[in-house]
Protein backbone atom coordinates (compact mmCIF):
# COMPACT_ATOMS: atom_id res chain seq x y z
CA UNK A 1 0.00 0.00 0.00
CA UNK A 2 2.73 2.55 -0.91
CA UNK A 3 -0.02 4.14 -2.77
CA UNK A 4 -1.89 5.52 0.26
CA UNK A 5 0.92 5.99 2.54
CA UNK A 6 2.07 9.04 0.26
CA UNK A 7 -0.91 10.76 -0.54
CA UNK A 8 -1.13 14.21 1.67
CA UNK A 9 -4.17 13.45 3.26
CA UNK A 10 -4.46 16.74 5.07
CA UNK A 11 -5.17 18.35 1.49
CA UNK A 12 -8.24 16.32 0.67
CA UNK A 13 -11.28 18.25 0.91
CA UNK A 14 -14.41 15.01 1.31
CA UNK A 15 -14.39 13.02 4.19
CA UNK A 16 -16.32 10.01 2.08
CA UNK A 17 -13.97 7.65 0.26
CA UNK A 18 -14.84 4.92 -1.74
CA UNK A 19 -11.69 2.15 -1.78
CA UNK A 20 -12.16 -0.09 -4.94
CA UNK A 21 -10.91 -3.06 -4.19
CA UNK A 22 -13.85 -5.88 -3.29
CA UNK A 23 -13.60 -8.84 -5.30
CA UNK A 24 -17.25 -9.52 -5.58
CA UNK A 25 -19.38 -7.22 -7.80
CA UNK A 26 -22.02 -5.46 -5.25
CA UNK A 27 -19.89 -6.10 -2.16
CA UNK A 28 -20.09 -2.62 -0.14
CA UNK A 29 -18.21 -3.86 3.13
CA UNK A 30 -18.18 -1.29 5.90
CA UNK A 31 -15.58 -2.16 7.88
CA UNK A 32 -12.06 -4.13 8.00
CA UNK A 33 -9.73 -6.23 10.46
CA UNK A 34 -6.80 -4.99 11.55
CA UNK A 35 -3.39 -6.76 12.51
CA UNK A 36 -1.85 -6.99 15.60
CA UNK A 37 1.49 -9.37 16.00
CA UNK A 38 1.26 -11.44 19.04
CA UNK A 39 4.81 -13.26 20.70
CA UNK A 40 4.21 -15.26 23.64
CA UNK A 41 7.77 -16.33 25.18
CA UNK A 42 8.69 -18.67 28.27
CA UNK A 43 11.84 -18.90 29.85
CA UNK A 44 13.28 -22.00 31.70
CA UNK A 45 15.10 -20.77 34.85
CA UNK A 46 17.13 -24.15 34.78
CA UNK A 47 18.69 -26.24 31.98
CA UNK A 48 19.71 -29.72 31.79
CA UNK A 49 20.31 -33.22 30.49
CA UNK A 50 17.14 -34.95 29.17
CA UNK A 51 18.92 -37.99 31.32
CA UNK A 52 20.68 -37.22 34.18
CA UNK A 53 18.31 -33.91 34.97
CA UNK A 54 14.97 -35.13 34.00
CA UNK A 55 13.56 -36.22 37.73
CA UNK A 56 15.07 -32.76 38.73
CA UNK A 57 11.39 -30.65 39.68
CA UNK A 58 12.94 -27.60 39.66
CA UNK A 59 14.17 -27.81 36.03
CA UNK A 60 10.91 -27.96 33.58
CA UNK A 61 11.38 -27.92 29.57
CA UNK A 62 10.02 -24.79 28.27
CA UNK A 63 8.86 -26.29 24.71
CA UNK A 64 6.15 -28.54 26.84
CA UNK A 65 5.49 -25.22 28.86
CA UNK A 66 4.88 -22.84 25.53
CA UNK A 67 2.59 -26.20 23.98
CA UNK A 68 0.63 -25.63 27.82
CA UNK A 69 0.22 -22.11 26.97
CA UNK A 70 -0.97 -22.48 23.60
CA UNK A 71 -3.46 -24.59 25.04
CA UNK A 72 -5.00 -22.20 26.79
CA UNK A 73 -4.87 -19.34 24.87
CA UNK A 74 -8.04 -19.11 22.00
CA UNK A 75 -7.70 -19.81 18.87
CA UNK A 76 -9.69 -18.85 15.68
CA UNK A 77 -13.16 -16.40 15.81
CA UNK A 78 -13.22 -14.43 19.46
CA UNK A 79 -16.32 -11.90 17.85
CA UNK A 80 -18.70 -11.94 14.93
CA UNK A 81 -22.03 -10.66 14.26
CA UNK A 82 -24.64 -10.61 11.33
CA UNK A 83 -21.76 -8.90 9.08
CA UNK A 84 -18.82 -11.35 9.53
CA UNK A 85 -16.27 -12.41 11.84
CA UNK A 86 -15.11 -8.75 14.03
CA UNK A 87 -12.43 -9.98 16.11
CA UNK A 88 -10.21 -13.51 15.62
CA UNK A 89 -6.97 -15.04 16.60
CA UNK A 90 -4.62 -17.11 14.82
CA UNK A 91 -1.74 -19.37 15.90
CA UNK A 92 0.98 -18.67 13.62
CA UNK A 93 4.71 -21.08 14.66
CA UNK A 94 5.37 -22.68 18.05
CA UNK A 95 9.12 -22.61 18.40
CA UNK A 96 11.13 -23.89 20.74
CA UNK A 97 13.69 -26.54 22.45
CA UNK A 98 17.06 -27.46 20.24
CA UNK A 99 16.30 -26.34 16.95
CA UNK A 100 19.94 -24.37 16.19
CA UNK A 101 21.76 -27.00 14.96
CA UNK A 102 18.90 -28.08 12.04
CA UNK A 103 18.52 -24.31 11.35
CA UNK A 104 22.33 -24.16 11.26
CA UNK A 105 22.31 -27.36 8.89
CA UNK A 106 19.19 -25.47 6.72
CA UNK A 107 21.59 -22.34 6.02
CA UNK A 108 24.60 -24.64 4.83
CA UNK A 109 22.86 -26.69 3.06
CA UNK A 110 20.29 -26.42 -0.04
CA UNK A 111 17.75 -28.28 2.01
CA UNK A 112 14.43 -26.91 -0.32
CA UNK A 113 11.62 -24.82 1.59
CA UNK A 114 9.01 -27.31 1.70
CA UNK A 115 11.49 -29.83 3.55
CA UNK A 116 12.29 -27.48 6.25
CA UNK A 117 9.89 -28.89 8.84
CA UNK A 118 11.09 -32.24 8.60
CA UNK A 119 15.05 -31.14 8.41
CA UNK A 120 14.03 -29.29 12.24
CA UNK A 121 12.39 -32.49 13.47
CA UNK A 122 15.42 -35.14 11.64
CA UNK A 123 18.12 -32.54 12.89
CA UNK A 124 16.96 -30.86 16.68
CA UNK A 125 18.90 -31.86 19.61
CA UNK A 126 16.60 -33.99 21.84
CA UNK A 127 18.55 -34.69 24.90
CA UNK A 128 18.37 -31.20 26.67
CA UNK A 129 15.60 -29.79 28.92
CA UNK A 130 15.17 -26.66 26.88
CA UNK A 131 15.25 -23.29 28.58
CA UNK A 132 13.40 -21.34 25.48
CA UNK A 133 10.36 -21.38 23.26
CA UNK A 134 7.76 -19.41 21.58
CA UNK A 135 4.44 -19.07 19.80
CA UNK A 136 3.63 -16.01 17.84
CA UNK A 137 -0.27 -15.21 16.61
CA UNK A 138 -1.78 -12.93 14.42
CA UNK A 139 -4.81 -11.30 15.73
CA UNK A 140 -7.41 -9.47 13.11
CA UNK A 141 -10.04 -7.30 14.51
CA UNK A 142 -12.22 -4.31 12.92
CA UNK A 143 -13.25 -3.64 17.42
CA UNK A 144 -10.54 -2.23 18.86
CA UNK A 145 -12.47 -2.53 22.29
CA UNK A 146 -12.97 -6.28 21.86
CA UNK A 147 -9.26 -6.64 20.07
CA UNK A 148 -8.17 -5.23 23.74
CA UNK A 149 -10.57 -7.60 25.80
CA UNK A 150 -8.52 -10.56 23.81
CA UNK A 151 -5.51 -9.20 24.49
CA UNK A 152 -5.86 -8.36 28.00
CA UNK A 153 -7.90 -12.01 27.81
CA UNK A 154 -4.35 -13.41 26.93
CA UNK A 155 -2.74 -11.67 29.34
CA UNK A 156 -4.30 -12.65 32.35
CA UNK A 157 -3.41 -16.63 31.30
CA UNK A 158 -0.17 -15.31 31.17
CA UNK A 159 0.33 -13.94 34.39
CA UNK A 160 -1.51 -16.68 36.00
CA UNK A 161 1.25 -19.35 34.53
CA UNK A 162 3.87 -17.17 36.08
CA UNK A 163 2.15 -17.32 39.43
CA UNK A 164 2.01 -21.22 39.07
CA UNK A 165 5.27 -21.45 38.05
CA UNK A 166 7.19 -18.57 40.17
CA UNK A 167 11.10 -19.54 40.45
CA UNK A 168 11.09 -22.13 38.08
CA UNK A 169 9.82 -20.09 34.34
CA UNK A 170 8.82 -17.05 33.37
CA UNK A 171 6.59 -16.18 30.14
CA UNK A 172 5.83 -12.95 28.74
CA UNK A 173 3.42 -11.23 26.23
CA UNK A 174 4.23 -8.37 23.63
CA UNK A 175 2.11 -7.06 21.20
CA UNK A 176 3.20 -5.12 18.02
CA UNK A 177 0.20 -3.33 15.76
CA UNK A 178 1.00 -3.67 11.56
CA UNK A 179 -2.73 -2.40 10.35
CA UNK A 180 -4.82 -0.20 12.47
CA UNK A 181 -8.40 -1.35 12.39
CA UNK A 182 -10.64 -0.30 9.78
CA UNK A 183 -14.15 0.07 12.19
CA UNK A 184 -18.08 1.25 11.39
CA UNK A 185 -18.46 4.84 10.90
CA UNK A 186 -21.99 5.54 12.34
CA UNK A 187 -22.32 7.60 9.68
CA UNK A 188 -24.10 5.75 7.01
CA UNK A 189 -24.29 8.01 3.93
CA UNK A 190 -21.95 5.63 1.97
CA UNK A 191 -24.25 3.01 3.09
CA UNK A 192 -27.65 4.22 1.95
CA UNK A 193 -25.83 5.41 -1.11
CA UNK A 194 -24.89 2.28 -2.35
CA UNK A 195 -28.04 1.12 -1.53
CA UNK A 196 -30.43 3.24 -3.60
CA UNK A 197 -27.65 2.92 -6.16
CA UNK A 198 -27.53 -0.78 -6.19
CA UNK A 199 -31.74 -0.33 -6.25
CA UNK A 200 -31.92 2.15 -9.48
CA UNK A 201 -29.50 -0.71 -11.17
CA UNK A 202 -31.68 -3.67 -9.69
CA UNK A 203 -28.08 -4.99 -8.62
CA UNK A 204 -28.25 -7.00 -5.05
CA UNK A 205 -25.87 -5.83 -2.58
CA UNK A 206 -24.05 -7.94 0.07
CA UNK A 207 -23.37 -5.37 3.20
CA UNK A 208 -20.72 -6.55 5.09
CA UNK A 209 -17.42 -6.92 7.33
CA UNK A 210 -14.31 -7.91 5.99
CA UNK A 211 -11.69 -9.78 8.06
CA UNK A 212 -8.53 -8.33 6.08
CA UNK A 213 -6.53 -5.32 5.47
CA UNK A 214 -7.02 -2.63 2.70
CA UNK A 215 -6.01 1.44 1.93
CA UNK A 216 -9.57 1.83 4.11
CA UNK A 217 -7.84 0.95 6.84
CA UNK A 218 -5.26 3.80 6.52
CA UNK A 219 -8.17 6.41 5.70
CA UNK A 220 -10.00 5.69 8.21
CA UNK A 221 -7.63 6.55 11.09
CA UNK A 222 -6.56 9.48 9.48
CA UNK A 223 -8.23 13.69 9.12
CA UNK A 224 -8.96 15.22 5.37
CA UNK A 225 -8.26 19.01 5.21
CA UNK A 226 -11.35 20.07 7.83
CA UNK A 227 -9.67 17.83 10.65
CA UNK A 228 -12.63 15.84 9.64
CA UNK A 229 -11.61 11.89 10.35
CA UNK A 230 -12.23 9.84 6.54
CA UNK A 231 -15.05 7.44 6.77
CA UNK A 232 -14.42 5.13 4.06
CA UNK A 233 -15.79 1.81 2.60
CA UNK A 234 -14.32 -0.95 0.48
CA UNK A 235 -16.83 -1.30 -3.06
CA UNK A 236 -16.77 -4.48 -5.03
CA UNK A 237 -16.44 -3.42 -9.12
CA UNK A 238 -16.79 -6.75 -10.08
CA UNK A 239 -16.20 -10.67 -9.20
CA UNK A 240 -12.41 -11.19 -9.33
CA UNK A 241 -11.09 -14.78 -9.29
CA UNK A 242 -7.67 -16.42 -7.44
CA UNK A 243 -6.72 -12.89 -5.86
CA UNK A 244 -3.14 -12.34 -5.82
CA UNK A 245 -2.21 -15.35 -7.73
CA UNK A 246 -1.16 -16.02 -11.13
CA UNK A 247 -4.20 -17.68 -11.92
CA UNK A 248 -5.91 -13.75 -10.77
CA UNK A 249 -9.19 -13.56 -13.49
CA UNK A 250 -11.75 -10.84 -13.63
CA UNK A 251 -15.67 -11.40 -14.98
CA UNK A 252 -15.49 -8.76 -17.79
CA UNK A 253 -18.99 -8.38 -18.01
CA UNK A 254 -19.43 -8.01 -14.17
CA UNK A 255 -16.52 -5.06 -14.57
CA UNK A 256 -18.78 -3.01 -17.10
CA UNK A 257 -21.84 -3.46 -14.67
CA UNK A 258 -19.49 -2.45 -11.92
CA UNK A 259 -19.10 0.41 -13.76
CA UNK A 260 -22.24 1.60 -14.15
CA UNK A 261 -23.05 0.56 -10.52
CA UNK A 262 -20.17 3.77 -9.85
CA UNK A 263 -21.75 5.97 -12.02
CA UNK A 264 -25.32 5.89 -10.11
CA UNK A 265 -23.50 6.07 -7.19
CA UNK A 266 -21.87 9.21 -7.88
CA UNK A 267 -25.37 10.47 -9.12
CA UNK A 268 -27.11 9.59 -6.23
CA UNK A 269 -24.40 11.31 -3.69
CA UNK A 270 -24.76 14.45 -5.64
CA UNK A 271 -28.39 14.05 -6.32
CA UNK A 272 -28.20 14.09 -10.00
Amino acid sequence: MTGIHNIKTDEIESEHVLVLDADKLGQVQISGAGYTKLVIKVKGLKGGHSGIDIDDKSRLNAAKLIAELVDEIPQGVYKKDNYGVITSINLGVIAGGGIQTAIDNIKNSSVPANEYLDTILDKAITNVINIKAGAAYSIRSSNKEFENDLINEIKGIVDNFNKKYEGLALAAAETSVHLPPFEKSSDETLINTAKSAGENLNLKLDISSFHAGAETHIYASKKNKYNKTFKPVLIGMADVFNMHSNDEQINYKTYIKGYEFLKEFFKVFNNI
